[in-house]
């Protein structure tokens, strides 16, 4: 049967703050207990991004990374879009029964979409797919000083690729 005419058994996240808040930090954790995946809208960019033969999409969110702007509400909604198909496909093949034995039926956690009013009504509009409508939102709220103090203090190690950060805020 078709993913997009199952019933769902699973339930959809997302998690939203300012840059910096901890998003992704939070989300990890959050879907190692809840034992699913988080889909982060910037990594989503970044590796179509980097992919040569992912089309006109890839070439488009390059042109605007390397101009250094925000790349359009559309073309992450549908960059996304194609991500959490492919994710979904493969979590709406599990049987109720396994779903139903997870710990919070959670089949994913969005990490930074929606990000503005307009991504918000685009997901609540016909053009995204009922099968993919969230069910709930985490919103982070943290003081801009410390955003600002973690964005700064972010490395990653060369040799082990381990992200760390340098204030020792968490």
């Amino acid at each position: 049967q078709d993913n997009r005419t199952m019933k769902r058994v699973l339930n959809y996240f997302t998690i939203i703050g300012p840059p910096g808040s901890g998003k992704g930090t939070y989300g990890n954790l959050a879907a190692t207990k809840l034992k699913t995946k988080v889909l982060s809208a910037g990594d989503i960019l970044r590796d179509l991004a980097n992919k040569s033969d992912a089309g006109s999409i890839a070439r488009e969110i390059r042109d605007y990374q390397q101009q250094g702007k925000l790349v359009p509400d559309h073309v992450v909604a549908n960059a996304l879009l194609g991500a959490l198909d492919n994710t979904t496909a493969a979590t709406t093949t599990t049987t109720a029964t396994t779903a139903e034995s997870s710990i919070a039926r959670v089949g994913f956690l969005l990490d930074g979409f929606p990000r503005n009013v307009a991504q918000v009504k685009l997901m609540e509009s016909s053009q995204w797919p009922a099968h993919l409508k969230v069910d709930y939102a985490i919103s982070i709220d943290v003081p801009d000083i410390i955003c600002k103090n973690k964005i700064l203090g972010r490395r990653k190690c060369v040799q082990c690729n381990t992200a760390f950060n340098l204030c020792g805020v968490y």
